[in-house]
């Protein structure tokens, strides 16, 4: 369930080394993200057992608050 999460290349240099970090830390797990609604949830699974790592909220408000705010 989900996709891979080190097939996504990063942007930002800062990116490049978190993943690297993370990466290096999981081993030979594999890594993946998965869409929940309004959630990213970061796993991995190894021998049966899925392991949370993260669940972040990735939803944002538009700039323009003159229209969501009277």
């Amino acid at each position: 369930m989900g996709r891979p999460f080190l097939s996504r290349s990063a942007l930002s240099i800062e990116a490049q080394d978190r993943i690297a970090r993370l990466s290096s830390r999981a081993g030979s797990k594999s890594l993946r993200d998965y869409l929940a609604g309004d959630y990213l949830i970061l796993y991995t699974a190894a021998e049966g057992t899925a392991y949370l790592l993260a669940i972040k909220h990735h939803r944002q408000l538009s700039f323009a608050f003159d229209q969501h705010w009277p």
